[in-house]
């Protein structure tokens, strides 16, 4: 998923760089939850 995200990223330019900011940082939290959940 991470090369087209950046790929989707560099497409819409504007509004990449915070959208790819975050989708990471909601990734991040999901992987969280799914730690703690264990």
């Amino acid at each position: 998923m991470g090369i087209e995200a950046l790929f989707l990223g560099f497409l819409f330019s504007p509004y990449g760089i915070p959208m790819l900011g975050a989708s990471i940082i909601a990734f991040l939290h999901v992987v969280n939850k799914g730690i703690k959940s264990i």
